[in-house]
């Protein structure tokens, strides 16, 4: 039997929308490169989680040893305590660090001057686009010991009289390091 008028009818038009709308099929092919590739290209990487994997043995020449190396890193004692603060981190930047956009757009909602509001705006969106090492610099920068620019507004209001370690000691860095955090994504809205 030959093709109905209906299913001609749609082979036709699906030519047609092709052959006029052929650039943006094209632009398509791009970004669907890119979630495959990022996507599901590493995926035959993980196998080497079940592997003694040897670079130079490659692949076929690397022992296959199952759930080993998995067990080995449940069993490490350093793997529940790091486990621990990555969830207490991220808790704590998620219970600070989501009001705060929220927070910040309803004070620049309030702002009364738009071309303060404009610049205000500007300033607080620019450390998104930071990297990490330009964000890890100025912290480094501000948060010395003897000579960050924090300890010696601190020492100069005689609020402490010697420079406090935040990047070193353990309670001032976690401190330090969420509200860095914040203070970094808090302008993206």
């Amino acid at each position: 039997m030959g093709k109905t008028k209906k299913s001609v009818v749609a082979t036709t038009s699906r030519k047609a929308s092709f052959k006029r709308d052929w650039q943006l099929y094209l632009m398509l092919l791009f970004p669907l490169a890119m979630v495959f590739i990022f996507n599901y290209a590493a995926y035959p990487g993980l196998r080497m989680i079940f592997m003694n994997y040897k670079p130079a043995k490659g692949w076929d020449g690397s022992e296959w040893v199952g759930m080993e190396i998995i067990m080995k890193v449940f069993k490490d004692k350093d793997f529940h305590r790091a486990l621990a603060s990555s969830l207490v981190f991220n808790f704590l930047d998620l219970l600070v660090g989501f009001p705060m956009p929220i927070i910040l757009a309803l004070m620049l909602n309030e702002l009364r001057y738009p071309k303060f509001k404009k610049v205000t705006q500007t300033i607080l969106y620019l450390p998104h686009f930071l990297s990490w090492v330009i964000i890890g610099s100025v912290a480094y920068t501000m948060f010395r010991p003897a000579s960050g620019l924090v300890n010696i507004a601190l020492m100069n209001a005689g609020i402490i009289k010697e420079g406090i370690p935040f990047l070193t000691e353990k309670w001032h860095w976690a401190v330090t390091y969420l509200l860095i955090g914040v203070w970094q994504t808090m302008g993206f809205p």
